[in-house]
């Protein structure tokens, strides 16, 4: 099967590396692939970076002005221009399917999407492609309805940038047979509510981890030494939605005696310079070797994220051996089994997930949780197991069994 895949990035950021990922194991399994980049970083010669000068400016110009106007409060994205040398480029390639990862701050524009000459698969890495510009919608529910009053604008009106632009996307998805992909079962329920998705309805397929990179380290853990405890995020020390002043705040019901911190991010933030705790910081990178190495120096990792879709980090952690505190919320609990290969505090406060920390470093020995957390990647989400599912879904649309609309009539 030929295969394109369209990205922002390749191997880059948590959605260009479940892109990159599928990728190369697509490329493993004997299809013929193609990734098409707006930001190209791996040297592979079978990815083409494609970001025309002109286009670039437009874009730039347009997005400037807009966010003059509005302000966004949130990451927020709009479809504006569109990209003929990457359509032209992709259709160069005659695939049999086009598969759209995360798109950035857009990546194709308004009419592209007829223009192309194969079905599209579109893999949700967050909900940008189904609401009128932001990523993760909090509470909001406007997208399901039509946007406009957006709160991540600050806008009172129906009739705002918000609306607009989930109006544009509704007309230029409308052209084309797309099947919408989400990476958890959270995020395939919420598009499907969206206007958008009430068209196309999303169906569910996950990412993974390359397991044979992430792998459990050689060294166990005993009740001798501190508990390595890890948080990875490399803006996530900074970015709201990623939780890390609930972890700073869960700290304070913790001893320090018992667990030591290892944080991947690009600075230590200064709530931290008073800490009593064993801090080491560890420097953000794209190398999945050195990434997994930092994850085999720990023994359990905590992501307290208040919105998450499918967590690359869970999933390389669980891939590592390493049990999982988290809060029950986003796609979480696809990775996490309760009390199984990690904990899932009920509530989204620092009590909780000290105290799902705590169960973890009480329980780590004698649960097994290590061994558990391997063989949840191993059973469910193993590269291989994964990419056929890919590939039955793609061989179902080519084969016309779908409604015609982007619905297929049977999932696996």
């Amino acid at each position: 099967m030929k295969i394109a895949i369209i990205s922002h990035y390749d191997n880059r950021g948590g959605a260009g590396k479940a892109a990159w990922r599928l990728f190369r194991q697509f490329g493993k399994d004997g299809h013929e692939v193609r990734m098409f980049v707006f930001h190209k970083t791996a040297s592979d010669p079978n990815v083409r970076e494609i970001r025309p000068f002109l286009w670039r400016i437009k874009h730039y110009m347009l997005t400037k002005l807009i966010h003059r106007i509005y302000k966004p409060r949130q990451m927020f994205s709009y479809l504006l221009v569109g990209n003929r040398p990457l359509v032209r480029a992709v259709n160069a390639f005659s695939p049999d399917i086009i598969h759209l990862h995360w798109l950035g701050k857009y990546v194709l524009g308004p009419g592209d999407f007829s223009r192309l000459k194969a079905p599209v698969c579109w893999s949700l890495h967050d909900l940008n492609a189904v609401t009128g510009g932001c990523h993760y919608s909090g509470s909001c529910t406007g997208f399901q309805s039509g946007c406009g009053n957006c709160p991540a604008l600050g806008s009172e009106s129906e009739r705002d940038i918000s609306a607009r632009q989930l109006k544009i996307k509704e007309k230029a998805y409308s052209g084309k047979q797309i099947t919408f992909i989400g990476s958890s079962l959270w995020i395939t329920e919420l598009a499907a509510k969206s206007t958008v998705g009430k068209l196309h309805k999303p169906v569910n397929l996950p990412t993974f981890a390359d397991l044979s990179v992430f792998r459990p380290a050689e060294r166990p853990y005993t009740k001798k030494s501190k508990l390595q405890l890890i948080f990875s995020a490399a803006s996530g020390t900074k970015e709201h939605r990623k939780g890390f002043d609930l972890l700073a705040s869960a700290l304070t019901y913790l001893d320090p005696e018992e667990i030591a911190l290892k944080i991947v991010c690009d600075s230590l933030p200064p709530e931290l310079n008073e800490s009593d705790f064993q801090i080491e910081q560890l420097q953000p990178t794209d190398d999945d070797d050195v990434l997994a190495s930092y994850y085999q120096q720990a023994d359990m990792a905590v992501v307290p994220s208040r919105e998450e879709n499918l967590s690359n980090v869970i999933m390389e952690a669980l891939a590592c051996g390493l049990p999982v505190a988290a809060f029950r919320i986003g796609g979480n609990a696809d990775l996490i089994i309760h009390q199984h290969n990690g904990y899932l505090a009920e509530t989204m406060d620092a009590r909780a997930l000290s105290g799902g920390i705590r169960w973890v470093a009480d329980n780590l020995e004698k649960g097994r949780l290590s061994e558990n957390a391997r063989e949840s990647m191993e059973s469910r989400f193993s590269p291989e197991a994964v990419s056929k599912r890919y590939i039955n879904l793609f061989s179902e649309i080519l084969s016309g069994q779908s409604n015609g609309d982007g619905t297929l009539q049977h999932n696996k």
